[in-house]
Order: C-alpha cells, then sequence, then structure tokens
C-alpha cells in the first residue's frame, strides 16, 4: 500500500504483465480533498484505456463523461467504460470518500456487452463490502497466489456487474417485500458467495424450516434448488458469452468441484456444460452457413 501524488491510498498496482483475460490495473480509496480532479481524455491505449467501477462511502462529487455531467453522492455505485472520456472531481464543499477498481481484459469486455453498459452507468447500491474484499484479495496476495487471487476478483467483479445492471433491485427496500420474495431476493444477490440454509433464513429473521416452507409454497422449490438452478442459469449465459473455462466457472459460482458442477449443469439443461456450449454454437453459426450458400 502507498499515498499516490493525488492523495489516494494505493492498495493494489500493476504496470507490466497483463493478464489479457481478466486483469487489475489498480485498486485504492480516494481521501477527502476538495482539490481533486482527474481527467482522462483520449483513453485509447493502456494504461489509461480500462474499465473503473467507484463505490462513494461519504460525501459528493462529479463526472463528466463524453461531454455530460453527472452529479454523484454517498450510495452511488458507478461504472464508466474503457473507451469512455472522463473529467471527475470531489465537491469543494463536501469532498468525497470513494474505494474504486480499475480493471480491463477479454472476460470485461464481454461482461460489458453482455449487460449493455457503454459510458457512464450510476445506480444507488449498498456493495461497500463487495469492494472491501476485492481489495482485501489483491492486498494479501503474492506472486504465486495471483492466479487464485484474480479469479476470486473476477467473481466479485461480476456481482458488481449484476447489481449495476439491474437497478430495480437496489432501489427498493427489501421491508417492502413479503418474506418469499425477500429470501428470493436475498438468494439472487448472493450467487457467487458459498452460502448455506441458515445465512439465507437469518438475513429474513426466520427459522430454517419456516424459510423452506414459506418458499416452497409460493416457488414450488426450496430456496437451495432455487439457489443451484439459479446458479446454473447464470454460469450457462455466462459460458455462451465469454470463453471461460468449466473449472473457472464451477469456482465462480461455488460449487464444490468441477464434477459436480457438470453433474448438476447436465441435470438441469441435458447435456454437460462442454456439449452443450459446442451444440449452442453450432446451433448460432448454422443460420449464417445456410444464408451463405443462398448467397
Amino acid at each position: 500500500m502507498f499515498i499516490n501524488y493525488r492523495g489516494e491510498k494505493i492498495v493494489y498496482y500493476r504496470s507490466t504483465d497483463f493478464n489479457q483475460f481478466f486483469d487489475v490495473y489498480m485498486a485504492g480509496v480516494t481521501l477527502p480533498n476538495p482539490t481533486y480532479k482527474v481527467e482522462y481524455l483520449n483513453r485509447k491505449t493502456p494504461p489509461s484505456c480500462y474499465y473503473v467501477f467507484e463505490y462513494v462511502i461519504s460525501g459528493r462529487g462529479y463526472l463528466k463523461c463524453n461531454g455530460k455531467k453527472y452529479e454523484i453522492g454517498a450510495g452511488d455505485l458507478y461504472f464508466y467504460h474503457k473507451k469512455s472520456n472522463v473529467v471527475y472531481g470531489a465537491s469543494a464543499d463536501d469532498p468525497y470518500t470513494k474505494i474504486w477498481l480499475n480493471f480491463n481484459g477479454r472476460l470485461v469486455d464481454s461482461l460489458a456487452d453482455t449487460f449493455g453498459l457503454e459510458g457512464f452507468v450510476c445506480v444507488k447500491c449498498a456493495c461497500r463490502e463487495i469492494f472491501e474484499r476485492i481489495h482485501g484479495i489483491l492486498e494479501t496476495t503474492d506472486e504465486s497466489g495471483r492466479p487464485d487471487a484474480l479469479r476470486g476478483t473476477a467473481r466479485l467483479v461480476y456481482r458488481l456487474f449484476d447489481n449495476i445492471s439491474e437497478p430495480q433491485k437496489l432501489y427498493g427496500s427489501a421491508r417492502s417485500l413479503d418474506l418469499p420474495e425477500r429470501i428470493r431476493d436475498f438468494i439472487d444477490n448472493n450467487l457467487m458467495r458459498d452460502i448455506r440454509l441458515e445465512d439465507i433464513a437469518q438475513s429474513c429473521f426466520v427459522s430454517t424450516n419456516h424459510c423452506i416452507r414459506v418458499f416452497r409454497e409460493r416457488y414450488l422449490m426450496t430456496p437451495m434448488n432455487y439457489l443451484r438452478k439459479k446458479r446454473l442459469e447464470e454460469a450457462r449465459e455466462l459460458m455462451l458469452s465469454v470463453n471461460m473455462s468449466i473449472s473457472n466457472l464451477s469456482d465462480m459460482f461455488c460449487f464444490s468441484d468441477r464434477q459436480y458442477f457438470t453433474r448438476c449443469f447436465c441435470e438441469e439443461f441435458g447435456l454437460p456444460p462442454a456439449k452443450y456450449r459446442q451444440a449452442m454454437t453450432q446451433n448460432r453459426q448454422t443460420p449464417a452457413a445456410k444464408n451463405d450458400d443462398q448467397a
């Protein structure tokens, strides 16, 4: 960890030997500074050409993206694309504290495209914990543990993409939902955490038996079966959009090992993951081939 020339606390920095699939360039915390201002224009080549997630812990600031100005404040999670031209800074009266991550790679290109994120996106979201977990992983990992650290970070970054792409989940209060919906909402927001039935029940302040009963009455399955089903559906979507290994998918969605993930996937979709991806790829290519033949 070190303090840079802007007075930011940098917990992770890497300038060479980037992993082309997924890597982190820098991670840190911006401390209150009424004169804080940063400009990134003509962001076409590294190191300035990267994706950014930031979360405002307290205070206020602004961000101009591609000529349009946005006001940001405490509780805002925002993302800007690596191709965006940005100017941002802190409020002079109430300078913000924010936690952030700069990252890049083919995985992120695909995720940004899959979630339809361009330019600047900002939502209200209680996600400080995700950033702190990412920083904890990066700050305590040496070079030998870097591959595992990147896998863990990628899993958490995916959660940030999921959060920022579904703001309707984030603005509503869980108290306005009835119990089965609150259980489902907790599961949907924790697909990449190694949660147990006890964690789900405790999140809603009910017993495990009551949790199972009310959820099954509404959704015709147990909470854990729903969790497995949603994990498999998300893994399938990611598998078809990104060239990620089956082992990495298994790890990302908290299956105990690749064999168990494969067995569950086959039960849900009728084919092992590799064969399913091959079949879907062939199905997508077939119409184009027919059109070429007709032309």
